[in-house]
């Protein structure tokens, strides 16, 4: 696919697994690659990405292994208030236990259980080839996280690829990501 815009101020991807053994992905253009070929180009996803389960991505939840492709010219967009990235957190529980969506502008971006990137939650053993994309989403998880990637197996290829958004290990640390391969 070429040239496709994933956005909205109020758009949110949701995957509503119930723990972290769930099998759930979101992401902002795809949730989930499992073999195949897979070429986006000049494709980009700005929109809130939040999974109950196991991975987020702001472009691509998880690559499951084995897919081949050249992802270029690709990026995920961040939302801020005024500039700046809130920790805030658009899903809150009520006191049945029930989510509510509270529209914040500039809270976390990218949201999950176990994996989360701004670019992408996982990839596995990928033959993916990432070049010239980067991701300037706020990226939270409560294990694997990263500004690009949350989590990776072997294989991948990320050639002048980065990201500028936060990533928040919990609610008190804060640490921006790092250039890639930049």
């Amino acid at each position: 696919s070429n040239r496709t815009v994933v956005a909205g101020k109020r758009v949110l991807v949701y995957s509503n697994g119930n723990s972290a053994n769930t099998d759930s992905h979101a992401g902002g253009y795809i949730g989930l690659t499992n073999g195949g070929k897979f070429n986006p180009t000049d494709c980009s996803a700005s929109v809130y990405v939040y999974s109950n389960g196991n991975t987020a991505g702001g472009f691509l939840g998880q690559e499951q292994g084995g897919t081949n492709g050249l992802i270029q010219y690709c990026y995920s967009g961040g939302h801020t208030s005024k500039g700046a990235y809130k920790v805030s957190s658009l899903i809150t529980k009520d006191a049945s236990n029930n989510d509510v969506i509270n529209w914040e502008d500039g809270g976390i971006n990218v949201k999950s259980y176990h994996c989360a990137g701004g670019f992408a939650g996982y990839l596995g053993d990928s033959g993916l080839t990432f070049t010239n994309c980067f991701s300037a989403s706020s990226v939270k998880a409560y294990r694997d996280t990263g500004g690009f990637i949350g989590s990776i197996g072997n294989g991948a290829t990320i050639i002048k690829s980065y990201e500028t958004g936060q990533v928040f290990w919990d609610e008190d640390t804060k640490t921006n990501g790092q250039t890639i391969n930049g």
